[in-house]
């Protein structure tokens, strides 16, 4: 999973996380909604200035967008996998996650 892959899905993470919809995301950081949409579809990266803006925006810091093991360095198959997990369920419906965590709690 690329860099820039894992920023997006946090990215699509922390804001639904903290119930913001793309617009209030992109007032927040004062870019259009499109810049948005574009870096949680891994079109582009985002500039270190919005990435310091969205650790401000979501009180987070800079490890927390580029995922797990990213401050050690560690690319365990375990972390690659969660990663990878990650970013399929972040690309779903609330329907379709509410039956992806009843297969999850099927399978432990």
């Amino acid at each position: 999973m690329s860099l820039k892959q894992i920023v997006a899905t946090n990215l699509r993470q922390l804001r639904k996380t903290n119930n913001m919809t793309q617009a209030q995301l992109a007032e927040e950081l004062e870019l259009s909604l499109d810049m948005v949409g574009r870096m949680e579809r891994e079109l582009i990266a985002p500039p270190f200035k919005t990435l310091e803006a969205l650790c401000r925006v979501f009180r987070v810091g800079g490890v927390d967008l580029f995922g797990s093991g990213a401050s050690t360095g560690l690319r365990t198959d375990r972390a690659l996998v969660l990663n990878e997990i990650n970013s399929l369920l972040s690309h779903m419906s609330d329907k379709e996650l509410k039956q992806a965590k009843k297969l999850l709690k099927a399978l432990t």
